[in-house]
């Protein structure tokens, strides 16, 4: 399932990721330097462009949080997001995201202005042009589609999804109890042999970011049935 949908189906845990695994005969696209490279400076976000989904991504992204993940290919595993602030120019702001533990999970980008979060890269997957992953506003009742095309195994993919904000809910995870934000979202997946629905639930903390998403994904792949269930708890 892709994905993690982001926000779990905010494209990432619902959709599954689709990062490929180099081949043994090829080489890596940058060699390992033989001398430690210089600390790049640490961008630091200005106040005022603390907006509520900036907080909600995970800002100011203090530390890693490690994730179990459940129900995508391989089996249980553990995962690590980082965030990175990459710059800071006027009301814009833009952060990457890397993750280690599966390739399943490649790298993210997005950019946050005024008007909320859009992302141009998730879990590997290019998004051109980059389409609205949050908006400005989070409060209860709040509700946002987006539609993109991927590019996966030789098809393209589109992928429409409808989210909204529930409210605030209480929720438990190893990492701790919080009081998140909690986004559920309703999408579709379809190409030539392909025909996919996606259900998935995101649990956002302030300052903390993602600690919780549950999804599920059912319908048609080529010829085989489809009908999947996968999780993410923050651990550590």
């Amino acid at each position: 399932m892709n994905r993690n949908l982001l926000i779990l189906l905010g494209i990432s845990l619902l959709f599954g990721a689709c990062a490929r695994k180099p081949t043994e005969t090829e080489e890596p696209s940058v060699r390992p330097s033989t001398s430690a490279p210089d600390e790049p400076a640490k961008v630091t976000i200005p106040e005022e462009l603390m907006s509520a989904p900036l907080r909600a991504l995970g800002a100011p992204f203090d530390k890693p949080i490690t994730y179990k993940a459940t129900g995508f290919d391989g089996g249980d595993i553990e995962i690590t997001r980082t965030f990175t602030v990459k710059a800071v120019e006027g009301d814009k702001v833009t952060v990457g995201g890397e993750w280690k533990g599966s390739s399943q999970f490649g790298p993210e980008s997005y950019e946050v202005t005024p008007e909320g979060i859009r992302v141009s890269q998730l879990l590997g997957n290019v998004i051109d042009p980059p389409v609205l992953y949050m908006p400005s506003d989070l409060s209860a009742g709040k509700q946002w589609t987006y539609e993109y095309t991927i590019s996966n195994m030789g098809q393209q993919i589109k992928v429409s999804t409808t989210a909204k904000v529930i409210g605030t809910e209480k929720v438990s995870v190893p990492l701790g109890d919080f009081d998140a934000i909690l986004i559920e979202e309703t999408g579709t997946l379809s190409a030539e042999a392909l025909n996919l629905t996606a259900t998935g639930k995101t649990w956002l903390v302030n300052g903390v970011g993602v600690v919780k998403m549950t999804g599920r994904q059912r319908g048609k792949t080529g010829d085989q049935q489809v009908d999947r269930e996968v999780e993410m708890l923050a651990i550590k």
